[in-house]
């Protein structure tokens, strides 16, 4: 049965790193396409999901990635500060500098809900909410305040990031490290309750399914090595493309080259069938006037040179001919030379095409 959603949590030491990944700002290597992100920064006064600041984010270049990430780290050096001010009045000596002050989580789904519509295909504003929802459900279970939740939708199936902060004000004291062991399996509960609204329900636990889960630093080292060994097939495949390009490319010149001879050619025999028409046109006269000539004085006749005129005029047309058929030769050539230069041009913009492609992909 699908409509599985579950939640996985890991201690977000490069906090700055995740905010960089969760905005955006910078993309790691398995996401394919164009950065599609939606980004919410909680406020700590806020009242109601509304009162939040949501930031899109559109594509790799949108001014939104800057304004979110000023946002955040304005925010995170607040919940430090007020981190810090709590633990030194509850334990009267200063917070220890190792500490990690936040958590990073992900939200993720199977590709269909209970009923088998497509993830990707629901409303996400009702997504949104329930995502939000999750959230107050652990601040009020753990009191792990959240500094912000990001919606993925630029990898196969839309999912949520999360970072929340890793302190309990009312102990002062970090909680994450709990969270990983011992109220992992109360996580899922929580998850699937905030989410069933939305017909997905948590993910059988590992006694149940004999299943070994995944672990949120192992997820992202897969996608990492999954995505290395594409970027390299990707590599290979680009730059054997590049290498027919070339040889397209060097292909095209020289038929290009030998195109500019024919149609030299061509011009020569158009020139030289018009001067061939011409002698036939004369030669054709001049045996006419002769023959004019013989027919009012028979007793003049020089059939000698009668011969000599028609010899003359057939000979003419045997070359008249030979040069109509060697221009249809060339003419033949070229059309099937610009025949086979577009041909090629159009692989060349197919293959350059197909490079975009690849690269986009592995983007």
């Amino acid at each position: 049965m699908g409509g599985y959603v579950q939640v996985r949590i890991k201690s977000a030491r490069n906090i700055g790193g995740q905010v960089s990944h969760d905005t955006r700002r910078r993309k790691p290597a398995y996401v394919k396409a164009e950065s599609e992100v939606v980004v919410l920064v909680y406020n700590a006064d806020a009242e109601d999901y509304d009162d939040n600041a949501v930031y899109e984010v559109k594509g790799d270049n949108d001014i939104n990635i800057k304004r979110v990430q000023k946002q955040i780290k304005e925010e995170m050096q607040k919940r430090i500060a007020t981190q810090q001010k709590a633990y030194k009045q509850m334990h009267k000596r200063a917070m220890p500098k190792t500490t990690n002050h936040f958590f990073k989580g992900i939200i993720t789904f199977s590709h269909e809900n209970t009923v088998g519509e497509k993830t990707n295909d629901m409303d996400r504003s009702l997504l949104d909410r329930q995502a939000y929802k999750f959230l107050e459900i652990m601040y009020e279970e753990y009191e792990t305040s959240p500094l912000y939740l990001a919606r993925h939708e630029d990898e196969t199936t839309v999912h949520y990031h999360f970072v929340c902060e890793n302190f309990n004000y009312e102990k002062a004291r970090t909680v994450q490290r709990a969270l990983e062991s011992k109220e992992f399996s109360k996580m899922q509960d929580l998850v699937g309750e905030a989410f069933v609204l939305d017909r997905f329900q948590r993910g059988e636990p590992k006694y149940k399914t004999g299943a070994d889960h995944v672990k949120f630093q192992t997820w992202e080292r897969e996608q990492i090595t999954k995505s290395n060994v594409e970027a390299k097939e990707t590599a290979k495949i680009v730059q054997k493309t590049k290498t027919n390009i070339e040889a397209l490319k060097e292909s095209v010149k020289e038929d290009e080259n030998e195109l500019l001879e024919i149609i030299k050619r061509i011009v020569e025999k158009e020139k030289d069938i018009a001067e061939k028409k011409a002698l036939v046109t004369k030669a054709k006269e001049v045996r006419k006037a002769f023959v004019e000539s013989w027919k009012s004085n028979s007793k003049n006749a020089d059939l000698e040179k009668l011969r000599t005129y028609e010899n003359k005029t057939q000979k003419y047309r045997g070359e008249l001919k030979i040069v109509r058929s060697e221009l249809k030769e060339f003419q033949t050539k070229r059309d099937k030379l610009l025949s086979e230069i577009e041909s090629k041009k159009t692989n060349i913009d197919n293959s350059i095409k197909q490079i975009e492609k690849s690269i986009n992909k592995n983007m």
